[in-house]
């Protein structure tokens, strides 16, 4: 497990040679950051690519900020092959760091609006501190951190996919890893992310949770569930799982269930009729909205993008498909 020893002095019990390694390597990593400058951003960008693997990752910790800008600044096939040479332990550093701005910041909102600020600030302490907070001997929840949870659905309406983007463009094995390794280093870094980042991290995020401590599901919101069932809820229909669930999650795992068994038959219609190589744009649309039409009002369900994310992921039913049936019925029922 990376430890906040190993990121800060990476091999610091090894041999003279390879601490003179290490001199060599922030020398050039200095020399590097000396030549960077916005209007040689590119020259800066393939420097950094050149670096050894050592070299970069102490240049992300003496640089973090200015790493974090070249990341969300790049296009994304920059910012990869960037991320690409970056090591875990670099890029959980990044996200450290990036973090404890964001959370700098939202206390002093907090002050200067007069809010209380003691619990953001307890919790701060709390992610400085990865050795008292690592899964391994994490024995309960603390009120600090339950209040931050609470916080979650609230900061996300300001604050997600306006950070962290760098996280999301990670491909799906190796974002699921980096969550799996921030939480095993510190719980209440994974708990802090999910107050900013993208929707795709806090998908990975929640389901690393559930696994490693389901038990914690319990203090979320049942509104983060509903942005993290937009990307399909299958994997919370464990017990293990879904018995953690606050009571809100789980009677919506059950309408969604029900609502899934009584439509099976019309579901198969919708596949069949996207499918029939017969059948013109036009006729499948049509089709597809009649279905749906007649779905929507004989099985009441208020959650459509959830209830047919399957459909919506493999392409057979549009959101705009769903908006506009939804909108129809709603007008509808009004003037009645």
């Amino acid at each position: 497990m990376v430890t906040e020893e190993t990121i800060a002095h990476p091999g610091a019990a090894h041999s003279n040679d390879h601490d003179s390694s290490q001199s060599r390597a922030l020398i050039e990593a200095i020399q590097v950051f000396q030549n960077i400058n916005l209007l040689q951003i590119k020259r800066s960008y393939r420097d950094l690519l050149e670096m050894s693997e050592q070299a970069l990752e102490n240049f992300v910790q003496k640089h973090s900020d200015f790493v974090i800008f070249l990341l969300n600044i790049l296009d994304d096939e920059r910012a990869g092959a960037l991320l690409e040479r970056l090591t875990d332990s670099a890029i959980i550093y990044l996200s450290e760091e990036e973090l404890r701005n964001l959370l700098i910041k939202q206390v002093g909102h907090f002050a200067t609006h007069g809010r209380d600020f003691n619990s953001l600030s307890m919790f701060m302490d709390k992610v400085d501190r990865p050795e008292l907070n690592a899964l391994s001997v994490k024995k309960r929840i603390s009120k600090s951190e339950a209040d931050i949870i609470k916080l979650i659905p609230m900061m996300r309406v300001d604050f997600a996919n306006r950070h962290f983007k760098y996280l999301e463009s990670l491909n799906k094995s190796r974002r699921e890893s980096f969550c799996s390794e921030v939480i095993e280093r510190n719980v209440n870094v994974a708990i802090g992310l999910l107050l900013f980042c993208p929707d795709l991290l806090l998908v990975s995020l929640l389901d690393a949770l559930a696994e490693k401590l389901p038990r914690l599901m319990r203090f979320f919101p049942d509104a983060v569930f509903m942005k993290r069932f937009e990307y399909g809820y299958t994997s919370y229909l464990r017990p293990s799982v879904r018995d953690n669930l606050p009571r809100g999650t789980q009677s919506l795992i059950a309408e969604l269930i029900g609502f899934a068994e009584k439509t099976e038959g019309f579901m198969l219609k919708l596949i069949e009729a996207f499918a029939d190589p017969e059948l013109t744009a036009v006729q499948k649309r049509k089709i597809r909205l009649e279905e749906l039409s007649h779905i929507i009002s004989q099985h009441k369900i208020k959650h459509l993008k959830i209830a047919f994310y399957d459909l919506r992921e493999i392409g057979v039913v549009e959101d705009a498909d769903l908006e506009l049936i939804q909108s129809l019925h709603a007008e509808h029922n009004t003037e009645s």
